[in-house]
């Protein structure tokens, strides 16, 4: 009986090491996804970080496959909402020193 119970034990050890092992190297994008919502001010950002939370979620409950699925939709939706703002930003700076330089 307690033989079984230590051989139990060692493999839920082995098996949630196993588990750590996965979440460190899952990238759920929550990082970037903060710096988007934070320094772009563009509307995607928050549901990106949306997105992240759901894939570190998913992640911990142990459905990799959805996890997955939610961080390449965290990651598209940076990348789409960073590229844009950048554009909108360069843009609205060419404008106003086109203004700038015509009204001096």
């Amino acid at each position: 009986g307690s033989i079984r119970s230590a051989e139990r034990q060692e493999d839920d050890l082995e098996t949630s090491d196993d588990s750590d092992k996965d979440m460190s190297s899952f990238n759920s994008y929550i990082v970037v996804s903060l710096l988007h919502v934070v320094l772009c001010l563009f509307p995607l950002g928050p549901f990106a970080l949306w997105y992240s939370l759901k894939s570190r979620n998913e992640a911990i409950r142990g459905n990799v496959s959805r996890a997955a699925e939610y961080a390449d939709r965290a990651r598209k939706l940076n990348i789409f909402g960073i590229i844009t703002a950048a554009a909108i930003y360069g843009i609205t700076a060419a404008i106003v020193t086109a203004v700038m330089a015509f009204l001096h």
